[in-house]
């Protein structure tokens, strides 16, 4: 009878220690979420931003465009044309080339943002 019980416990204590949660199930899916929501403001924001102070002012113009101007538009040209390198971020095996991915995508809105921001006060 011990030997079962014995038996038993083992069962009981090795399924134990699989994973019972998913991703769904935990924090992962809120997190996600709000990832993608802070991704799509970023990009939606300085998207906003470069419109307003490059295109609306050569629309309004009638077409008259100055070299500032046209820095701005190219730089709201490669924030739309972008792209994200997923199998990069999904087949790294280390943290550094993962962290570096995350940064860049969620700073690189706002270097253009930056950039924009100094072109558009020293050259217009």
């Amino acid at each position: 009878m011990t030997n079962d019980l014995r038996e038993k416990f083992k069962k009981l204590t090795t399924d134990s220690e699989k994973p019972t949660g998913s991703f769904f199930t935990g924090l992962g899916f809120p997190l996600l979420i709000l990832i993608v929501m802070a991704y799509l403001f970023s990009y939606g924001f300085v998207a906003f931003k470069l419109w307003n102070w490059f295109v609306l002012p050569v629309i309004a113009a009638s077409g008259v465009a100055k070299i500032g101007t046209i820095i701005g538009m190219f730089l709201l040209v490669k924030l739309v044309t972008s792209r994200i390198n997923f199998s990069l971020l999904l087949n790294s095996k280390e943290e550094e080339e993962i962290g570096l991915e995350i940064v860049t995508v969620f700073g690189f809105p706002w270097l253009v943002l930056f950039v924009g921001f100094i072109v558009k006060f020293l050259l217009l």
